[in-house]
């Protein structure tokens, strides 16, 4: 699935640098346009990386040349007076590698104790009470998603580990290590609108969908994102109906907004 990421990516990002009149590009799809095609080397260098092998996230092709030619962390820290931006990277790296292993404790303790989501096709669950199901399914959906947790989280800390993943300085003057932070924990488990959840969840994803389909479709944005999104992932209908769901709660959410 990344790599289906990174090809396409790659391929839009050429369109863009070697096809398209630069005018007709926004600003974001300058800064991501590629106008010399990468060698073999360089292809096969962004496609199997090994901090990203396994489980990502996407990176983009710009991007992950900045990285390799040292750009990324230079150019943006000879242009501020702050400090260098790898001065606190081990602390950050240990602080989410305890937030990977905390999700992968939480994913294989909790449940033997708790909300086990294997109960959920077992003959008891259709006996418990309608409260007691919802309040199942939360407990277990919650239980489920420390796996995504676990793997995206520990993700992140190994780019960052090999240097990968500086995105600049915040307001107050702080290295920002999130270019290959894909969820916010806290935001999914905490929001308050299926927007600030889908922001929150496999953010690299959201971002390529938003580059390549929603930028691009000529008319119904949302639809052809969730539709791209559930072909992206498979085949199973519960796939379509997830996103078929998901593309109607979000146009609804607009309209009462």
């Amino acid at each position: 699935m990344i790599q289906t990421q990174k090809l396409t990516s790659l391929a839009f990002a050429l369109h863009d640098g070697r096809y398209k009149d630069e005018k007709e590009l926004s600003h974001d799809q300058k800064s991501q346009a590629v106008k010399k095609l990468p060698d073999l080397l360089e292809y096969l260098s962004y496609m199997f990386y090994f901090h990203g092998i396994m489980v990502g996230p996407l990176t983009f092709f710009n991007d992950y040349v900045a990285f390799i030619e040292e750009k990324d962390v230079t150019n943006k820290s000879e242009q501020s007076s702050m400090k260098h931006p790898t001065a606190d990277l081990n602390k950050l790296v240990v602080k989410k590698l305890l937030v990977a292993t905390a999700c992968c404790l939480g994913m294989m303790l909790l449940p033997g104790l708790f909300f086990n989501p294997e109960k959920l096709n077992s003959p008891d669950f259709y006996s418990w009470s309608f409260a007691y199901k919802v309040l199942f399914i939360l407990g277990a959906m919650t239980i489920a998603k420390q796996k995504y947790y676990f793997a995206w989280k520990l993700a992140d800390a190994v780019n960052n580990a090999a240097g990968f993943g500086f995105s600049g300085y915040d307001q107050h003057g702080s290295p920002q290590w999130d270019l290959t932070d894909n969820v916010d924990i806290w935001g999914v488990e905490m929001s308050t609108s299926l927007k600030v959840n889908i922001d929150s969840w496999n953010k690299k994803t959201l971002l390529w969908l938003r580059r390549l389909v929603y930028d691009r479709a000529p008319m119904q944005k949302t639809l052809s994102v969730f539709t791209c999104s559930a072909f992206w992932h498979g085949f199973y209908p519960g796939y379509y109906v997830t996103f078929g769901t998901g593309a109607l709660m979000t146009v609804v959410a607009r309209q009462v907004s």
